[in-house]
């Protein structure tokens, strides 16, 4: 997804709740649509912290989900020669960042 200046302020929300866990039901509850709105940058801002266990796993369950609905629905209609090209793309890219993962935690 990505981050504009509208979200600017919601992404720096979340930073501040991954930091300090929310208190209260309205904190709580405004924290939880924040992940489900950024999953992918909650799991950056909460990466090294112990808490937010259960909130992770929801997180990458919701980013894999995401990835396997828009792969279904590219695949559901003809596939075309263009589409090929930008799926292929898509795969290098994420080989990219793999790579890249297994040279940080090498380190």
């Amino acid at each position: 997804m990505k981050t504009n200046i509208d979200n600017g302020k919601s992404l720096w929300k979340l930073r501040e709740l991954c930091t300090s866990p929310p208190q209260g039901m309205i904190s709580y509850w405004w924290f939880n649509g924040l992940v489900n709105s950024f999953p992918l940058h909650f799991l950056y801002y909460s990466q090294f912290s112990k808490d937010f266990i259960g909130t992770k796993k929801t997180a990458r369950e919701k980013i894999i989900e995401r990835f396997r609905i828009k792969i279904e629905n590219i695949l559901k209609y003809p596939v075309r020669e263009s589409q090929i090209q930008k799926i292929e793309k898509i795969w290098e890219e994420l080989d990219m960042i793999l790579t890249e993962s297994k040279q940080i935690q090498n380190n």
